[in-house]
């Protein structure tokens, strides 16, 4: 295109105390657009190899994200580098469903425009300094979105149903004195590990002993208890439906107090993998005087996700009526 029907508008952002420049280029002509690693957006031309370009705020439109919306969900288009461009550009919190490797997120603490976050993959910590605008945004013990861009993005994981990582077990101890309490770790390989730890203020309820809670597992940062199991973000149990299956294959060996087994997760027919010792299968709740067996009904949480060839582990936690 020539210079008359072209316009570049220059802009600067400001990222982690470094200035970046960033372009806009519109145009013309729609027919001279090249075909592959650029979209016409209402007249904006983006160019998915240069996300650098761009500040994510110029990009967030209600036609941009249709647009995008699409071509992540044409399995004959093959978005790879559409995904990499969303998620250098900062742009991940509106395709969280669609592309691989968010990085998710709990905010433990803030201090100034200090933001101390849990990054619940790498089960590390890691602090970002935010502008006061992000950090109107941004609350303690809530769930973000850590872009590759440094950028935090609240996610409301509660209201889209997302589960971003949770562990599932009951609260064993309280000492409400101290507003700090215990949950068992079911995790545990010998004797001397350690339940999980957590304060009230990770709570969204008033605990007590028994109840059944879903958490994200972290690790003590402070030096006394450093690397010591410890619980956020915690939700009882009630408060959260539980995604259930059916069993369609049961493998005892006996040799082996394990039972292992398949079932199907009733809504969305996907194979899952069990693994339960004899013994423990009557301490299912509702399970009564029943062994486990094929065409049983039980509400689940995922014990481990599923990795290349492996398929998601879960654990049983309750029979419901098939």
């Amino acid at each position: 295109m020539d210079a008359e029907h072209k316009m570049t508008f220059v802009g600067f952002t400001k990222i982690h105390s470094e200035i970046e420049e960033y372009e806009i280029t519109t145009e013309k002509i729609e027919q001279e657009i090249p075909i592959k690693g650029f979209i016409n957006i209402d007249m904006l031309l983006v160019n998915f190899y240069a996300p650098h370009k761009y500040h994510p705020d110029t990009l967030k439109t209600d036609y941009l994200i249709e647009k995008l919306n699409e071509k992540l969900t044409n399995s004959e288009v093959d978005s790879t580098h559409i995904k990499e461009f969303i998620k250098k550009v900062g742009l991940s919190y509106l395709f969280y469903d669609k592309i691989d490797d968010v990085s998710f997120g709990v905010v433990v603490s803030i201090f100034r425009n200090l933001v101390r976050v849990h990054q619940i993959k790498t089960k590390s910590f890691r602090v970002i300094s935010c502008t006061q605008n992000e950090l109107k945004q941004l609350e303690r013990n809530t769930v973000v979105i850590i872009e590759n861009n440094g950028r935090l993005t609240p996610f409301d994981h509660r209201k889209w149903n997302y589960n971003i990582g949770f562990s599932e077990s009951v609260i064993i101890e309280l000492f409400s004195d101290r507003r700090e309490g215990f949950i068992r770790n079911d995790f545990n390989k010998s004797t001397e590990d350690s339940d999980f730890y957590f304060h009230f203020d990770s709570c969204n309820f008033a605990p007590k002993i028994g109840d059944t809670v879903r958490f994200i597992p972290s690790v003590n940062p402070f030096k006394n208890y450093k690397d010591l199991p410890v619980a956020i973000l915690i939700e009882k149990g009630d408060e959260f439906e539980k995604p259930a299956c059916e069993i369609v294959e049961i493998i005892r060996e006996d040799e082996s107090d394990y039972i292992r087994g398949f079932a199907i997760d009733t809504l969305s027919d996907e194979e899952l993998f069990f693994s339960i010792t004899e013994a423990a299968s009557y301490y299912v709740k509702d399970m009564g005087d029943d062994m486990l067996d094929v065409d049983q009904c039980f509400e689940y949480t995922v014990f481990k996700e599923a990795d290349g060839q492996f398929k998601k582990h879960i654990k049983l936690l309750r029979r419901i009526d098939e």
